[in-house]
């Protein structure tokens, strides 16, 4: 049910297309060719429209996230965890009492070691060595003074696999809630963090070590969300 968005400058492949109308979008994934279809969110009885920064989620722009909620992104990192499923109350009620550190951590060592290993060069055992060095790095940073800056709904629903053009609510999935919290921390303490880490867990001495720290540093150099699956 979980998940947990990490966007990577380096990673930000995925073209997003969106359509507004008065009460629905229609997100189109171009390389799934999936119609997702938001059918009820946060406000919308009042009137109100998704939050610039929600929109900005799906498209991975850290710098519009982190400027919609009023965050200087050259101070501070931005995580976003997202959580899906079919009751919303049972969601929300999950998704803000998770231990944030650890999903956030765990993220960043999905991220660090997938980078890894399309990166590094060697055998295949040098390789997989280095990746569980550098998720063993990302997975011992001190995530200090995280802070929640925002959270929303969203109620969404697909086309059921095969169905081009809906005809009645049958052609469609059951819908789900996603529910979207940011949190933020200080850039400074990140990076201190993370410099540490990799000091205490890659040796100078080890073969390659420099280009180790460079990717590792490179792939969490804009840290958002991962699996941007659109349930916008």
């Amino acid at each position: 049910m979980k998940k947990f968005i990490s966007v990577i400058a380096a990673l930000s492949a995925a073209a997003l297309f969106v359509s507004c109308g008065s009460t629905k979008n229609t997100v189109q994934v171009s390389s799934q060719n999936v119609k997702v279809e938001r059918v009820d969110w946060q406000g919308l009885s009042t009137g109100s429209m998704p939050p610039a920064w929600l929109e900005a989620v799906t498209s991975g722009d850290v710098d519009a996230v982190a400027k919609a909620l009023d965050v200087d992104s050259k101070q501070n990192k931005v995580f976003v965890i997202s959580n899906s499923g079919p009751n919303l109350d049972f969601l929300k009620a999950w998704t803000d009492n998770v231990d944030v550190v650890s999903e956030v951590s765990g993220s960043m060592s999905r991220v660090v070691g997938q980078s890894v290993q399309a990166n590094m060069t060697g055998t295949p055992e040098e390789v997989q060595k280095n990746v569980e060095q550098a998720v063993t790095v990302a997975s011992s940073v001190e995530l200090i003074g995280l802070e929640k800056r925002a959270s929303y709904w969203v109620q969404t629903r697909r086309l059921k696999t095969g169905v081009k053009e809906p005809s009645s609510d049958a052609d469609y999935e059951p819908a789900v809630y996603t529910y979207y919290v940011v949190y933020t921390m200080s850039n400074e303490v990140f990076e201190k963090s993370l410099d540490s880490a990799m000091e205490r867990g890659i040796s100078e001495n080890t073969e390659n070590a420099s280009v180790l720290k460079q990717i590792i540093t490179a792939s969490l150099a804009k840290t958002l969300i991962p699996d941007v699956d659109l349930d916008l």
